[in-house]
């Protein structure tokens, strides 16, 4: 018999950060706090042996410490909040429900997230140089998600879903860029 890798690609890291964003929010909706150390192991744990997929520790606790961050980012929606409107995310009890559109905002949310952390890190390598201190742009990058969030919520498209430069874009970045002016009060 073949051996068949299982471990994270892409995808399956995306998913499984979403997973774990969405029980981040749902503990804070229920509890006012956020998932302890052991519910995120066991979260993990059961989206694993779901998808029967493995990851190192290392890895787990990457994407831990990244849903407590990302789900620090989009709470700020009032729909993210409400524990009804969380419960409604997945299908059985515990697995997402990748069809509505706000798991697929969150997705969108991790999937940038993963894929700024992967340019990082070839910068990093490449130049050999450490990446400027972000700190200061943290609640432009939270406003950013949420509205590129809400945006996927709405059924509206952002600039990353069609080609660059196409008439498409331009509009769909003007259109963008109302929403996040909106979104900071203007």
């Amino acid at each position: 018999m073949p051996y068949e890798d299982r471990s994270l690609d892409d995808v399956a890291r995306a998913e499984l950060l979403c997973y774990l964003v969405v029980t981040q929010l749902v503990a804070r909706a229920r509890v006012g706090e956020w998932l302890r150390t052991d519910h995120l192991v066991e979260s993990t744990r059961i989206w694993l042996t779901d998808k029967k997929r493995h990851s190192d520790w290392n890895e787990r606790v990457d994407l831990a410490q990244q849903s407590g961050d990302v789900a620090k980012l989009i709470v700020t929606l009032p729909s993210l909040q409400n524990e009804r409107v969380l419960a409604r995310l997945f299908l059985d009890g515990w697995r997402l429900n990748y069809g509505s559109p706000v798991v697929q905002g969150i997705l969108d949310v991790c999937n940038g997230r993963l894929m700024r952390n992967r340019h990082e890190i070839a910068r990093r390598n490449a130049t050999g140089w450490p990446p400027q201190n972000r700190s200061g742009n943290r609640e432009a990058m939270a406003l950013e998600l949420a509205v590129r969030a809400t945006r996927r919520a709405q059924g509206k498209r952002n600039p990353e879903d069609v080609p660059v430069d196409s008439p498409e874009w331009n509009e769909i970045l003007d259109d963008f860029l109302l929403d996040l002016y909106r979104a900071k009060g203007g």
